[in-house]
């Protein structure tokens, strides 16, 4: 019998301050999962390729290109994966240009950590992690 596969996430920032803070608050959580960090977009997609992950968490601005290129990969790669946009990026533009190439959800680094990792809690709940 297969054992069910563990529910997996992959922190897509080029800060590591922020890809460590989230991995601390999901740990805190209690979530149990498989946690893969990303800095740049050549190494999200290499991960993409290793791990069909149910979360992305992608910010806007990485250093060999942004999350907006990154995100129609992403779903395309994994199309039920949910995509979190977490940015310091703010504006109504922006958040509609995110939400039309696929994301889920679109918060701001400055006050909403909490609500990713309670999207990413959601998510494991949802599928019986």
């Amino acid at each position: 019998m297969n054992s069910p596969r563990l529910f997996s996430v992959l922190l897509v920032d080029d800060s590591r301050f922020v890809r460590s803070r989230l991995r601390r608050l999901l740990e805190e959580s209690d979530t149990k999962c498989i946690v893969m960090e990303a800095r740049t977009v050549a190494e999200a997609e290499k991960a993409l390729q290793s791990l069909s992950p149910d979360v992305v968490v992608l910010d806007l601005s990485l250093p060999d290109g942004t999350g907006f290129g990154l995100l129609p990969r992403i779903k395309q790669a994994v199309p039920q994966c949910v995509v979190i946009l977490l940015t310091n990026h703010e504006g109504p533009a922006i958040r509609k240009r995110a939400m039309s190439l696929g994301a889920d959800y679109y918060f701001r680094k400055s006050n909403e950590f909490e609500l990713v990792v309670l999207v990413m809690q959601r998510a494991a709940e949802s599928r019986g992690s």
